[in-house]
């Protein structure tokens, strides 16, 4: 029979106080930091209900990677609607200007330039690293010249919904972490860049995986696309079991129920809404979505677009469609914000817009919608939620979007109409309206001696009509009584 020496109690306390000590954070001199930099943002958020205006001036910190050919690498969210960007490297007291070259709102990054070569001395990219579990090293910072090191365990993979953009992205999870630590932070492990920290929340850190940093770094500036691949469905658990009896599927099959069918990414082109997807390319899925992933164990398939689904490659997806087993084959795609009916615009994008006789006319997305506040889903008005529950629809143009008459500027041209508020625009002088363009088209092709507005169903008024003559010196009026520096802004 074994016997057991017992430790002594003063030696446990001691081994439970070195492990503890492992993870907590440590002052680090700013000298030692080579591989980040602190940021200092001011940011002035574009007013969507009155959008030719801007909120007052906020101020938001946080860090920057820096990359292997002198940029800095930080989130999208972080530099959003800037008006100046200062960067400091550690220890320094004085700022150099930094400016963004360019953002991918999907996947929350952007890149930033520094034209000041001696800020770039001293500063070193330490190489990529490959995520895998187990502890990791965050060097976090609340000022230039007060730097931590912190510690954390990188325990799995999940498939994080990225509610701006409302896109699914595979992020890793470090848990154990010491406090909440800023924006950009990125995340080392052995000594290599594993991923950049998007959010903290409690003792969780979610990061951007190393594989989407180097996507983004080496995605064509000039594709207008996101470097983020995607899948191009909705998905639910198999229905109740009539449903798919019904379909002709054996009740043993295992896989997920496409219901909806995105208008681009991954299986867009060949999938339908009916089809039960059983296997993506070598992975089988389960019932909730599900594989086998040979690092990271049981995650969603969409953590396959990480590193196994390579943007432009052939993919073999198994389906039962029609009562019939068969095979699609599907080239990987990237998801593609402008094709949605209701898009959501970059972060920081100036809002477009159109005033004649005082009607405002906006293009409804989801920067607009959630101008009603995080709660917008129950907030804003009923039709345009309609809207965004059904863009998911074939559109007949990529183009195509819903025009809105969101506000009517009180003037004696509008007398009447003043209390219309967010309608659907129908046709403008007998044109159709599917974008803002369509909008300023229109009103240069008057009826007559009018321009006739007709909303769709449910306005309270269905044509409104304002004389043509008239317009142009209103306009002015308008421009002037509400200080409105230009009655246009209609995009590139």
């Amino acid at each position: 029979m074994k016997t057991f020496r017992k430790r002594p109690l003063a030696s446990i306390f001691l081994i439970s106080g070195l492990l503890l000590m492992g993870f907590a954070a440590t002052t680090v001199s700013a000298t030692e930091v080579q591989h980040a930099v602190f940021l200092r943002v001011y940011q002035q958020p574009y007013d969507w209900q009155m959008p030719w205006n801007r909120k007052p001036v906020r101020r938001q910190t946080g860090l920057a990677l820096v990359t292997p050919n002198q940029r800095l690498l930080t989130t999208a969210e972080l530099v959003a609607e800037h008006t100046l960007v200062e960067v400091y490297r550690p220890g320094d007291r004085y700022p150099s200007k930094a400016t963004v070259l360019r953002t991918d709102d999907a996947l929350n990054l952007a890149l930033l330039e520094v034209e000041d070569n001696a800020f770039w001395s001293g500063l070193e990219f330490p190489g990529w690293g490959k995520a895998q579990k187990g502890e990791v090293q965050v060097a976090t910072a609340k000022a230039p010249d007060r730097w931590e090191q912190q510690a954390g365990m990188l325990d799995e993979l999940k498939v994080g919904y990225r509610l701006r953009t409302e896109t699914w992205i595979p992020v890793l999870q470090v848990q154990d972490v010491k406090d909440s630590g800023p924006a950009g932070a990125p995340v080392l492990q052995e000594g290599r860049v594993i991923g950049l920290a998007l959010k903290q929340t409690d003792e969780t850190w979610s990061v951007l995986h190393a594989t989407h940093l180097q996507q983004f770094l080496e995605h064509p500036p000039s594709n207008p696309n996101s470097a983020l691949t995607h899948r191009g469905f909705l998905w639910t658990r198999v229905p109740q079991p009539s449903v798919t009896n019904h379909a002709g599927i054996p009740a043993a099959t295992v896989g997920i129920w496409i219901t909806q069918i995105l208008p681009f990414g991954t299986g867009s082109q060949v999938l339908r809404p009916g089809d039960l997807l059983t296997q993506l390319g070598a992975w089988t899925l389960n019932a909730d979505g599900q594989i086998k992933h040979p690092v990271w164990g049981s995650v969603l398939f969409d953590a396959l677009f990480l590193e196994e689904l390579t943007l432009g490659t052939a993919v073999e997806l198994r389906i039962w469609r029609n009562g019939r087993e068969q095979t699609v084959t599907a080239t990987v795609r990237p998801f593609e914000p402008n094709q949605a009916l209701v898009p959501s615009e970059p972060a920081g994008a100036a809002p477009h817009y159109l005033v004649q006789g005082g009607l405002l006319f906006q293009e409804l997305s989801l920067n607009y919608l959630r101008s009603w506040g995080s709660e917008w889903s129950k907030r804003a008005p009923l039709r345009l939620r309609l809207y965004k529950a059904l863009e998911h629809a074939a559109l007949e143009t990529p183009s195509q979007r819903v025009v809105l008459l969101t506000h009517v500027l009180p003037d004696a041209i509008n007398l009447g109409y003043q209390d219309l508020s967010h309608e659907v625009v129908e046709q403008i002088n007998g044109l159709d309206v599917s974008g803002l363009e369509a909008v300023h088209k229109a009103f240069q092709q008057p009826q007559g001696k009018y321009h006739v507005i007709r909303l769709r169903p449910g306005a309270d008024r269905r044509r409104l009509i304002l004389p043509a003559r008239a317009l142009e010196s209103a306009n002015r009026r308008i421009q002037e009584t509400f200080r409105i520096p230009q009655l246009q802004r209609l995009g590139s």
